[in-house]
């Protein structure tokens, strides 16, 4: 999530020129990650987003963070009361908050779809009462699945390569 770096002079800023606001990306803590992530930017033209990683301190509390860059040597510590330091405490548990949130939610509704949802109701009964269940269904060939009454050999293609990506 991209935001502004105040125009101040702080030591928060590592090295970046304090005369313009400049966007920063924060990413996971690992220097690799950050790495990967520095270079994917360079590859669709963002080389000058600034990218930093926030990593939890050792005990995991509020004002223990380290920030890692690339463009400074050594990692830094915000003092535990810093407004940026606080800013981005606050971005990385709403952005732990929002991932959780979706994953959440895509587990759910895969557990309530099917691969067999491309195909009507009757069909898929069909097809279910006759292979005896799903794993039937995934063991039959394409053959198989059009000798089903109802089930084309276009459809038949189209299930096994639902089945079986």
């Amino acid at each position: 999530m991209p935001f502004f770096l105040p125009k101040t002079d702080s030591p928060m800023r590592g090295n970046l020129p304090v005369n313009e606001p400049k966007r920063l990306n924060l990413i996971r803590p690992q220097i690799i990650q950050l790495a990967i992530a520095i270079e994917d930017a360079q590859k669709v033209g963002l080389s000058d987003l600034k990218q930093v990683g926030v990593a939890k301190g050792a005990k995991r509390k509020l004002g223990e963070e380290v920030l890692w860059s690339l463009w400074n040597d050594s990692s830094l510590k915000p003092a535990i009361h810093s407004p940026a330091l606080l800013l981005m405490a606050h971005i990385r548990d709403e952005t732990h908050h929002f991932a959780g949130e979706y994953m959440h939610k895509r587990k759910k509704k895969n557990m309530f779809t099917s691969q067999l949802d491309t195909i009507g109701a009757a069909k898929r009964a069909l097809l279910l009462k006759h292979f005896g269940g799903i794993d039937g269904i995934k063991k039959s060939s394409r053959s198989q699945l059009a000798q089903v009454s109802g089930i084309s050999d276009v459809l038949a293609e189209r299930i096994f390569k639902a089945l079986h990506r």
